[in-house]
C-alpha cells in the first residue's frame, strides 16, 4: 500500500539495477513491475469499496495511490466504471427483502 513502492526501491532492496530487476521480474511474470504493483493496488481498492464503507478518496490512499485523480483514472479503465458504481453493485445488501 506504500505509494512510494516502485521499480527503483524494490531493485535498490534486492541490489539489482531497475533495469535488470525488471528484466527478470517480467520474463517471470510476463508483466511489469508497475503493471503487477497496480493490480495489487486496484485488487487492494476493490476489496475495500466491497467490504467497507469508508470514503474512496481514503481506499485510493490506504491502497498505495498518492493522488485519487489517479485512482479513479486506472480504476475506470481496468474495471469499465467508477469506484463508486462499483461500490454500489459489489456491497452485500443488508436489510432488504
Amino acid at each position: 500500500a506504500d505509494p512510494k513502492l516502485n521499480v527503483d526501491v524494490l531493485a535498490d532492496y534486492v541490489g539489482l539495477s531497475p533495469s535488470h530487476m525488471q528484466n527478470i521480474f517480467k520474463n517471470a511474470t510476463g508483466n511489469s513491475i508497475s503493471v503487477y504493483l497496480r493490480r495489487l493496488r486496484l485488487n487492494k481498492a476493490a476489496q475495500m469499496l466491497t467490504n467497507t464503507s469508508v470514503p474512496i478518496s481514503e481506499i485510493a490512499a490506504k491502497a498505495g495511490f498518492s493522488n485519487s485523480n489517479y485512482f479513479y483514472t486506472v480504476f475506470k479503465h481496468h474495471y469499465s466504471i467508477t469506484p463508486a458504481e462499483y461500490r454500489a453493485t459489489n456491497q452485500p445488501q443488508t436489510g432488504r427483502k
